[in-house]
């Protein structure tokens, strides 16, 4: 099918298809671009004033403008791609919210304060996302504050001072003397406790029974001396 340039008029054989897929047509690479860089004369789709714009990006856009200050003030309003709001309830305080539908989840709140609120009651135990099936019985104890007492109460009579190695400054452990899973009554015995550093601490595992005598010599100086500078 014969077909003329879009540019020279000349004429040129194209096949149906390529029409179909094509809005323009070209004898040459050359007439191409001097058609596409061809300017056309068109008004402000905001201001109306009249200005030139290169033809293939004339081709490409809906809107035109003279500069980004009639754009950006021509997208306001109902020209915005997001004009159209819906109105739903805060997930947590349930005052009216409006949002765009492309923001729409499915909890929404009106602020960050509503949102870290409803995460603090909500995300937790089994609806937190990364809830494994909940954690052990130490790792719940040493979360308490009663394991945080009992451990301060254990440095401070120890005056922050590893009881194997008799060294300060390094990163403290509390040890049960005796273990916590044979006597679980003695857990938040200030008497049960001892301090040590982590790789003293480390030298115990298995090895509890072979301390217990030892520790126990310590508390007992420790409670002579404390009797001592009472009287």
């Amino acid at each position: 099918m014969n077909v003329p340039c879009n540019n020279c008029g000349k004429e040129v054989w194209r096949s149906p298809s390529r029409l179909k897929k094509f809005r323009n047509t070209f004898c040459s690479k050359g007439c191409h671009n001097k058609y596409m860089y061809k300017e056309v004369s068109i008004k402000c789709d905001h201001c109306g004033i009249g200005f030139n714009k290169n033809l293939a990006k004339y081709l490409k856009a809906k809107s035109h403008f003279c500069s980004a200050r009639c754009q950006h003030r021509f997208i306001r309003g109902v020209n915005h791609q997001n004009y159209n709001t819906v109105v739903i309830k805060c997930s947590q305080c349930r005052k009216d919210v409006a949002r765009c539908p492309s923001l729409l989840r499915d909890n929404v709140f009106c602020d960050q304060k509503c949102y870290g609120d409803w995460v603090s009651e909500n995300n937790r135990g089994e609806n937190h996302p990364n809830w494994t099936g909940g954690t052990d019985e130490s790792r719940r104890l040493r979360g308490t504050k009663e394991w945080a007492d009992w451990r301060r109460e254990v440095y401070e009579r120890d005056d922050y001072t590893c009881q194997l190695c008799f060294l300060k400054g390094l990163e403290l452990q509390p040890h049960h003397v005796r273990r916590r899973v044979d006597y679980p009554e003695l857990t938040f015995d200030v008497g049960n406790g001892v301090t040590l550093c982590k790789e003293c601490h480390y030298k115990t595992i298995n090895k509890e029974h072979l301390y217990i005598e030892y520790f126990d010599n310590i508390m007992s100086v420790c409670n002579l001396f404390k009797n001592i500078t009472m009287e």
